[in-house]
């Protein structure tokens, strides 16, 4: 594949991302999956230096640029969520033992954003 895209197709990288080092390995995988086997485009990614470099047909470089800023904004969205939600503690009041249960950690990062936006 390495030939093929050498003689026929771009390279694109991206550059400056200093979020690279806190992907999980799942999303690497996942980006991983995306760029080779749904657009057939080969990606070099080297945490330590934060760049990604893409070699394919310039439609599909440009999706897997697109992606790739995708998963990295999820991930910055997420890491705000938690971030903000540190300190505090959603309960319910449990109807059969009259108890306060705290949510699921998951969730309660979602109530508190929810709740600091204002939203119902």
């Amino acid at each position: 594949m390495e030939t093929v895209c050498e003689s026929t197709l771009i390279k694109s990288v991206i550059k400056n991302i200093s979020e690279l080092c806190e992907w999980t390995q799942s999303t690497i995988q996942d980006y991983f999956k995306f760029c080779v086997w749904e657009k057939q485009v080969l990606p070099k990614m080297d945490i330590t230096e934060g760049s990604v470099e893409l070699k394919g047909t310039a439609a599909d470089v440009e999706k897997c640029k697109t992606y790739f800023h995708e998963l990295n904004s999820n991930l910055l969205n997420q890491a705000r969520k938690i971030a903000s939600a540190q300190g505090v503690v959603w309960s319910y009041l449990h109807p059969e033992t009259n108890q306060w249960i705290q949510y699921p950690i998951e969730l309660n990062v979602e109530i508190e954003d929810a709740y600091k936006k204002r939203l119902p």
